[in-house]
């Protein structure tokens, strides 16, 4: 019993280390051209439909406007609107839980500092999570992708199109890439520079795009196209780090735990062995570093006993 206690504390204490370290993250405020095409959009998600992702139309004007061609996508988040049938009594404050449900206050649309939109890795690189605002009768404000606000969806987490931690997030189809990625044996530092590789490539393409259009209006007194490292400081469009993509694939790991101990239980196995002992998954070597040499679980056919991690 004490073994499966200090499995679990150890495993859930390293999701967390993982989910929270993110030393890539840079704070920094988009550009104004992106804040006027953003407010556009959350018009448009007034008066027309709920679209969730939004891609900024390029045309001659924007060639005024470098930094569009720089523009991740748009993915708008108002779930009082889009899940109105199933929110029948609609949402409650996450701050007092007021009786009286929340109405719709504003957008996290980058029109102030204390607005901007949460930036998250999408697989083609950053993507711009726009939340609605809502506020309770007392005046308290919450953002639409608020935890506690998510949990009164009636409907099970993989419908929310994101998740989100502490100081970063990833959309649902870059979690299930990077899991499908390392599942298949590719390791998480071939995974960090494949992903890397594709958010280097969404500056390329608007660069590009942008070359092909001035060249064809012949507009060549259009302001330069922004350099790389201007567009990853200023924009704050790095790719996840190292420690970020392995916490997403313990992060899914952890949010199936469930589902692997039931299959455990029902899985038959004619021995009359009572465990199981796996050899070290993986050792590492680091100059004056602690690293692990080891890592030994033992597993009966009900339960998981014991788990051991030796260092160095």
């Amino acid at each position: 019993m004490f073994g499966r206690n200090m499995a679990t504390i150890s495993l859930s204490y390293l999701v967390i280390c993982l989910m929270v370290w993110e030393p890539q993250t840079k704070a920094a405020s988009i550009p104004l051209c992106w804040s006027k095409c953003i407010a556009a959009i959350c018009k448009s998600f007034d008066q027309v439909s709920p679209c969730t992702l939004h891609h900024v139309p390029l045309d001659k004007n924007a060639l005024l406007e470098p930094h569009l061609f720089l523009m991740p996508p748009v993915m708008i988040w108002s779930p009082l609107e889009q899940f109105h049938s199933q929110l029948v009594n609609g949402l409650l404050c996450p701050t007092c839980e007021d009786a009286q449900p929340l109405q719709p206050h504003g957008w996290r649309d980058g029109s102030k500092e204390r607005l901007e939109p949460r930036k998250i890795h999408g697989i083609a690189g950053t993507i711009l999570l726009v939340g609605r605002i809502y506020k309770c009768t007392k005046g308290h404000e919450s953002v639409g992708y608020n935890p506690k606000i998510l949990e009164q969806i009636p409907l099970p987490n993989m419908v929310v199109p994101f998740c989100l931690w502490h100081k970063t997030g990833f959309s649902r189809q870059f979690m299930d890439m990077i899991v499908g990625m390392v599942s298949s044996g590719i390791s998480i530092s071939e995974t960090h520079k494949f992903i890397k590789m594709q958010f280097c490539n969404q500056y390329w393409k608007g660069k590009s795009h942008f070359e092909e259009l001035k060249n064809l209006h012949g507009m060549e007194g259009c302001p330069p196209f922004p350099a790389y490292v201007e567009w990853e400081t200023e924009c704050s469009s790095s790719s996840p780090s190292w420690h970020s993509i392995a916490g997403c694939f313990m992060f899914d790991f952890w949010s199936k735990e469930k589902l692997y101990t039931c299959h455990t239980q029902l899985t038959s196995i004619d021995s009359e062995e009572t465990w199981l002992s796996c050899d070290h998954t993986f050792a590492s070597a680091g100059m004056g570093a602690n690293v692990l040499s080891n890592y030994f679980c033992m597993q009966t056919l009900r339960s998981f006993d014991h788990c051991s991690l030796d260092s160095k």
